[in-house]
């Protein structure tokens, strides 16, 4: 492995291991938040942390619960530790997004988070991605030859190729039952 290459699959552990928001990874660059990581690790988890709470009174706006799951087309198969968010396509309050992530659990479910954990999302019709789920336990890049296999189809990691909606009213049962392809079928 090249020093660059080396570089890259630690920065890329670097944001999956804290779970570093992909909207803030496009703003800032993976580098840069890396590099803060690295000198300030405690500034850094505790700074997340607090990107989290700011935001979270939108003066009443509130999330309404969904259930759910997640799984490939024409199986029961789940895809445990995948992310999902989403993104309400029009503003909430004063031009503010706010935005929703769901991990997919061991049994398929999904517990969406807006503002506390399982909470939901706030009213609207909704834009979605997936995201692939954390490296296997135990994964060594060198043995295996680098990245583990895809999971998700790369069409769902981005919200100008994902065809995926969904609307939450405050009147319905709230159920997004999301079904995909397996990678590299189209």
């Amino acid at each position: 492995m090249t020093p660059e290459q080396i570089r890259h699959r630690e920065l890329l552990l670097a944001v999956r291991h804290f779970e570093i928001p992909r909207a803030l990874v496009s703003i800032m660059g993976i580098q840069k938040i890396c590099c803060w990581l690295s000198f300030f690790p405690l500034l850094g988890v505790c700074g997340l942390a607090s990107l989290g709470a700011v935001g979270c009174d939108f003066g009443g706006v509130r999330a309404y619960e969904i259930h759910g799951t997640l799984k490939y087309e024409g199986t029961e198969e789940t895809i445990p530790g995948a992310r999902i968010e989403m993104r309400p396509e029009d503003p909430v309050d004063a031009g503010h997004r706010v935005s929703t992530v769901g991990r997919v659990q061991d049994d398929g479910a999904i517990v969406f988070t807006t503002f506390e954990p399982g909470d939901g999302a706030v009213e609207g019709r909704h834009l979605i991605i997936l995201s692939e789920p954390p490296f296997p336990p135990g994964w060594d890049f060198d043995d295996r030859g680098g990245l583990p296999p895809p999971k998700i189809p790369e069409k769902y990691k981005d919200y100008a190729t994902s065809d995926l909606r969904f609307d939450v009213s405050a009147d319905a049962d709230n159920r997004l039952d999301i079904v995909i392809e397996r990678p590299g079928r189209n």
